[in-house]
């Protein structure tokens, strides 16, 4: 068995296991079980993309002793060396974020729900290193019960898999519940009325000229002051917007003088922001509907 074979495997046997506690009226304990091995299943399954291309790349440190050690070991055929070699190679391998940072290179739909993992990364992470009490069981049961079983369908389609090889026999029940729920919320239309609402009130603010002045100055007051932010179109009214925006962090090790150092592998939206219709989108699935990343390209183009 390959090791990007077992990566595979690791993120079908993670997925399952949490596939009986995403339910209705699930308790705080299902909804911690369900979020940690999900993201833990995900983050193996972007490693399985990443390595298929290439092993090496989901090693932090990819230096030659690191790679030979831990991508072609078999291939040493002088084995009198690899003792010096481990001692010189680093075991580590990236991130999760920074893992949808490359998967999405190569995989349509980690592309397209970069949004949604990079959210379940935030749960996780909340799971893991806070109290669950923190965690919003409105917003962890949206992202479980509605749109889980469609991302893992998007993913698992690139590498001619189904979502039932991940969810097994909970696939089914959890495809339903999805369709139930996304039928219910009537998402699609709830953003249309959204984006609709907010160009209606530029119309009535575009005939104040002292308004417009006001919300172009407070635009570049806040992209000049704010470094974390930058300029996109507004998906409602098409003027200058505000893009938050978060960067992935990774660590590194340097051989030559054995430090660790860190360096930015990505950046993400977090929320925009149009101070002239007074739109304001923070969620991962309002993030995606009006293609946030497509709209930072189309600023800077």
């Amino acid at each position: 068995m390959t090791k990007t074979s077992r990566y595979l495997n690791d993120a079908k046997s993670h997925i399952s296991l949490a596939a009986p506690a995403i339910a209705k009226g699930a308790t705080s304990d299902q909804r911690f079980q369900a979020v940690v091995l999900i993201a833990i299943g995900i983050e193996k399954l972007l490693k399985h993309i990443i390595a298929e291309v290439n092993p090496a790349l989901i090693l932090k440190s990819q230096d030659f002793d690191s790679v030979v050690l831990h991508c072609h070991r078999e291939a040493i055929t002088a084995t009198d060396r690899v003792a010096d070699i481990e001692k010189k190679a680093s075991p580590d391998v990236i991130t999760l974020k920074a893992s949808i940072q490359r998967a999405s290179l190569f995989s349509r739909g980690v592309k397209d729900n970069a949004q949604f993992i990079h959210t379940l990364a935030d749960f996780r992470d909340i799971a893991l290193h806070r109290s669950c009490e923190e965690l919003d069981a409105v917003r962890v049961d949206r992202l479980l019960l509605r749109d889980l079983h469609n991302v893992i369908r998007d993913i698992s389609a690139d590498l001619s898999l189904s979502a039932k090889d991940f969810l097994g026999e909970h696939s089914t029940r959890l495809e339903a519940l999805s369709e139930e729920l996304i039928a219910h919320d009537n998402f699609q239309a709830g953003m249309e009325a959204l984006l609709a609402r907010h160009r209606k009130i530029w119309d009535e603010k575009s005939k104040d000229a002292r308004a417009v002045s006001y919300a172009e100055k407070s635009t570049i007051a806040y992209l000049t002051k704010r470094s974390e932010t930058t300029d996109c179109p507004c998906p409602a009214c098409g003027n200058l917007a505000v893009a938050t925006l978060e960067p992935d962090y990774d660590y590194d090790y340097d051989p030559d003088d054995g430090t660790n150092f860190g360096y930015i592998s990505g950046i993400y939206v977090t929320d925009l922001q149009c101070l002239y219709c007074s739109l304001k989108i923070d969620e991962y699935d309002q993030l995606k509907y009006v293609d946030a990343d497509a709209l930072l390209e189309a600023g800077h183009e």
